[in-house]
């Protein structure tokens, strides 16, 4: 679920290390975070990705609440 949610965020795999904004994509390996993905960007880009991100979470705490 958190993959396919990541994968639809907007931002570029290209040239990231030139972005001031990213959006990591991490997990817990051995008490240590780890990258999968990490994405740069735009200021645009990244409110756009926080709206997407709190509404699936809305949706997803809520399905979890009532079932």
């Amino acid at each position: 679920m958190a993959r396919h949610l990541f994968d639809k965020l907007k931002g570029s795999e290209a040239d990231v290390d030139a972005c001031i904004l990213q959006m990591d994509f991490m997990e817990t390996k051995n008490n240590l975070p780890v990258n999968l993905k990490v994405i740069g960007c735009t200021l645009e880009e990244m409110a756009e990705n926080c709206k997407v991100i709190t509404k699936d979470a809305f949706k997803i705490f809520t399905l979890e609440s009532s079932g």
